[in-house]
């Protein structure tokens, strides 16, 4: 603009050259706008109102580029273009990577870990006495024979020969029986040294003995009952 006001020779009477183009736009325009990234580029905008009836300016503007020759926002001064480049280059930021999930409080996962907790100790509290339950082999011998016994809650078999064998078994014992005819004597223990008790069955009584034979204990039952022992 300086040189088109300045110079000897007006632009609009020179033949061709720098400048000649962008004077017949702007002459001819109604609304003129120029950006400018300084010592990098310039773009001019024209607006023509084909509709006026005298051609004439109405609005000027002239704007600084935000950005830099490497399409970001400048921070400090413009920068020329690199050696060899004609033009500048529009260029894009690459896709950006996905924004990270926000974090979880610490109240929450204090409160996940908690109930994990309470979880695990009632599983422990249930399988706990199962796994540390002593367990011991039974021998049940019936007078008369051919008793069929019940050992915690499952059929440990009939005493054919007069005796029956529970492996694995713990300390409480569990005896169901399908016929209760009088008399029935089951004799319960594991091996020398462990306590015996005696269990003598009649039609609608069981009576529990001690290892001595004392202190007897009577339990009316119902023809068909399971008596559990401890």
């Amino acid at each position: 603009l300086h040189k088109c006001l300045h110079n000897e020779q007006q632009i609009d009477r020179k033949a061709g050259g720098a400048g000649l183009g962008l004077y017949l736009m702007t002459n001819a325009s109604s609304e003129v706008y120029f950006n400018v990234l300084p010592g990098v580029a310039t773009e001019a905008v024209c607006v023509f109102d084909l509709e006026q009836a005298k051609l004439q300016l109405e609005s000027f503007g002239f704007f600084h580029e935000r950005i830099d020759a490497g399409g970001r926002l400048a921070g400090g001064p413009s920068r020329r273009l690199p050696t060899g480049a004609t033009h500048p280059v529009e260029r894009r930021s690459g896709p950006r990577a996905a924004p990270a999930p926000p974090a979880v409080s610490r109240t929450v996962i204090a409160l996940l870990v908690g109930m994990i907790g309470v979880v695990i100790a009632l599983i422990a509290a249930v399988a706990w006495p199962r796994a540390t339950a002593a367990t011991t082999t039974v021998e049940i011998r019936t007078e008369p024979k051919g008793a069929t016994v019940e050992l915690e809650g499952r059929n440990v078999g009939t005493a054919t020969d007069g005796s029956v064998i529970a492996k694995d078994t713990t300390h409480t014992f569990e005896f169901g029986f399908v016929q209760a005819t009088p008399p029935k004597l089951l004799q319960l223990g594991a091996g020398p040294g462990v306590a015996r008790a005696a269990f003598e069955v009649g039609p609608h009584r069981v009576t529990v003995l001690d290892e001595d034979g004392s202190h007897p204990v009577s339990v009316v039952v119902k023809v068909g009952a399971t008596v559990t022992a401890n």
